[in-house]
C-alpha cells in the first residue's frame, strides 16, 4: 500500500499518430477538447485538498492529487467522466491510475537557463525558443507505463495504490487490471460531469457510441486494437 504517494491519472487520445497523419486537424482538435474537459473538471474542483495538477505531455495529460488518498473512487470517476465526455464528440481515450511522487524539479536544471525562465515555461534561445517542462517524478512515470500495458481504449489501475475501490467498479482483467469504463457506472462520475458541464452518456449510449467508433474506424485501428477494446469492456463483437 504506498500511502505516501498521490494517485495519478494519465489520460490520451487513442491512435492519435495515425489521425495526425492523415488529419492533422481533427487531431489536434482532439487534444483541444481533451485539454477543455480536464480544465473544466479541475476548475470545479473546491478546496485545498481537492484540488488537482494537470501537465501536458504530447498528446497525453497526466493528471494528479494534492495528497494520498485510500479510496480510488475520485481518480477512477473523473477517468470515466472524461473518455465518457470525449466519447460523446467522436473520440476515444485510454486512461491509466498509478501512484507516486510529483514535484517541481527546476532547481535541478540548468542555473544558466532557469535564469533566463521567467514566469513561464519558455526560454528565449538566440532567434528560437527552448520549452521547458518543470515538472517530474513517478507519478507520470507508472501510470504512462501502466498505460502501455493493454491496448485499445481502455481504463487501467494499480490497485496496490489504494485501499478500496468504489462500489459499481467492473473489473474486466487484473494483471494488469483493467476497469470496464463502458458498464463501471459511478454515481461520482455523474456527480464530476454534472459540476463541470462535461457531457456523460449513460452506459447503453456509451455502448453504442464505442460501436460507431469501432465500425467507422476499425479498419484503421487494426483488428487487435478492436478485440482488445471490447473484452475490456465486456463488449462482444458483432458478427458479420
Amino acid at each position: 500500500m504506498l500511502t505516501s504517494n498521490r494517485w495519478s491519472l494519465w489520460i490520451d487520445v487513442e491512435g492519435f499518430s495515425a489521425i495526425y497523419l492523415t488529419d492533422e486537424t481533427r487531431a489536434l482538435l482532439a487534444i483541444g477538447s481533451l485539454m477543455e474537459a480536464i480544465f473544466k473538471v479541475g476548475s470545479s474542483m473546491r478546496g485545498h485538498s481537492s484540488r488537482l495538477f494537470a501537465h501536458q505531455f504530447g498528446d497525453g495529460f497526466v493528471i494528479v492529487s494534492d495528497f494520498p488518498e485510500d479510496s480510488a473512487e475520485r481518480p477512477l470517476a473523473i477517468a470515466i467522466s472524461l473518455m465518457r465526455h470525449l466519447l460523446a464528440q467522436g473520440i476515444v481515450c485510454k486512461a491509466a491510475v498509478a501512484c507516486g511522487g510529483f514535484a517541481d524539479v527546476k532547481g535541478c536544471y540548468s542555473e544558466i537557463v532557469m535564469t533566463e525562465c521567467k514566469n513561464s515555461a519558455v526560454v528565449s534561445m538566440g532567434e528560437g525558443l527552448m520549452t521547458i517542462i518543470p515538472v517530474m517524478g513517478t507519478a507520470l512515470i507508472t501510470s504512462h507505463n501502466l498505460s502501455r500495458e493493454r491496448r485499445g481504449s481502455v481504463l487501467l489501475i494499480q490497485e496496490d495504490c489504494f485501499q478500496t475501490l468504489p462500489d459499481k467498479t467492473v473489473i474486466r482483467t487484473r494483471s494488469p487490471t483493467v476497469v470496464d469504463w463502458i458498464h463501471s457506472d459511478l454515481d461520482l462520475s455523474r456527480r464530476v460531469s454534472a459540476t463541470a458541464n462535461l457531457m456523460y452518456l449513460d452506459t447503453a449510449t456509451a455502448e453504442v457510441s464505442l460501436r460507431n467508433y469501432i465500425e467507422a474506424h476499425g479498419a484503421s485501428v487494426g483488428s487487435p486494437w478492436v478485440s482488445a477494446t471490447l473484452e475490456s469492456n465486456g463488449m462482444q463483437a458483432r458478427r458479420s
